[in-house]
């Protein structure tokens, strides 16, 4: 019989290694956790298993970005998605706590929340993925509030997506209409002192 340790390097995907630099600087979100213990169902061995899967594959691509943190809000997931390859959706932040943008798209857009792809998963994890899906499929009345829940969720994601973005938008029309202003009172005070330069010969 395999040891935990045992278990734990055989499921470490090679592109996360155990023990990365920024593990401690990822933290699971409300909903990461809930989604891991309360829906899954994962304890003990397997939710540190699956939770150390989770802030390795963020943390290794942190250096990417340059980030200084990271919050994950959705595991591994497809489900309610419009992205079909298994991503972790995370928050990074710089040192200064500002969040970094992500880009995605063509034409490329640009978002509050990076999908992070994933390698191969856990077994603890694919095992606990099967059995909910049996079990939704014995309850399909589960099923279906599952299923109501994650698209209230992603729509209410999109929406304040959008805000943040037309904030933005408004934020940099601000900052040009400002820089235009600036601009112009430069340019009539080089024309005044040349017309004072003028007057004066």
């Amino acid at each position: 019989m395999n040891s935990s340790n045992d278990l734990v390097r055989r499921t470490q995907p090679e592109a996360a290694p155990a023990n990365h630099a920024h593990h401690g600087k990822v933290k699971l979100g409300e909903g990461a956790e809930h989604r891991l213990q309360n829906v899954l169902g994962l304890q003990g061995d397997a939710l540190q298993v699956v939770t150390d899967y989770h802030k390795n594959t963020v943390a290794a691509e942190m250096d990417k970005h340059k980030a200084h943190s990271a919050t994950i809000h959705y595991i591994a997931h497809t489900e309610g998605s419009a992205d079909p390859k298994m991503h972790i959706t995370a928050t990074l932040k710089d040192h200064k706590g500002k969040t970094i943008p992500s880009k995605y798209g063509n034409p490329e857009k640009e978002g509050q929340r990076h999908h992070i792809y994933t390698g191969q998963l856990p077994k603890e994890l694919e095992d606990a993925r099967q059995q909910r899906k049996e079990y939704l499929l014995k309850h399909p009345e589960e099923a279906n509030k599952h299923k109501t829940k994650v698209d209230a969720k992603a729509q209410k994601q999109n929406e304040q997506d959008e805000v943040k973005k037309a904030k933005a938008a408004k934020a940099r029309e601000e900052g040009l209409k400002k820089k235009a202003l600036l601009d112009r009172e430069k340019e009539a005070r080089k024309a005044e002192n040349k017309a004072h330069q003028t007057h004066g010969k």
